[in-house]
């Protein structure tokens, strides 16, 4: 055989690799990102500091991240007036020994404690829960008032 034949040839990489080195150096500047870009991405993550009176003073219970939700799974609760009048006065015995508490405008049972879940996780999660509980029987509990009739 004749060796001579033999040609190095080199491979696809190589070329875009020397193609690439060859286009920056015919680059003269970069272009500068518009400002509308710059502020979606700053260079520090959220460094203000938590206000509670922005969510009603309510404490988090642990510290917020972008992408992930606080999420909890609960009943809604929906109170006669006999308990609106227990929670005032709760509200006016504190009031008097000098604690101000703030009541809630909705009630809920909570069923689950507060988790973390990333936006992509949310849609699975309630679908997952609903199909599980779709299979349970509803029943609507009686009050202690109407089991005494």
């Amino acid at each position: 055989a004749d060796w001579r034949m033999l040609v190095g040839y080199s491979s696809s990489s190589e070329e875009e690799d020397s193609e690439a080195a060859a286009g920056l150096n015919s680059c003269s500047r970069k272009l500068p990102l518009p400002g509308c870009l710059l502020a979606m991405f700053p260079d520090e993550v959220d460094t203000q500091t938590e206000d509670s009176s922005l969510h009603g003073g309510r404490v988090r219970s642990f510290k917020h991240e972008r992408g992930n939700w606080a999420t909890y799974v609960y009943l809604p609760y929906h109170p006669e007036e006999e308990f609106r009048e227990l929670l005032e006065e709760l509200l006016s015995a504190a009031r008097a020994h000098g604690v101000d508490l703030t009541p809630q405008e909705e009630f809920h049972l909570s069923l689950s404690q507060t988790v973390v879940l990333r936006h992509h996780w949310i849609q699975p999660f309630t679908q997952s829960l609903r199909a599980d509980l779709a299979h349970c029987k509803r029943e609507q509990l009686p009050c202690p008032e109407e089991q005494k009739h």
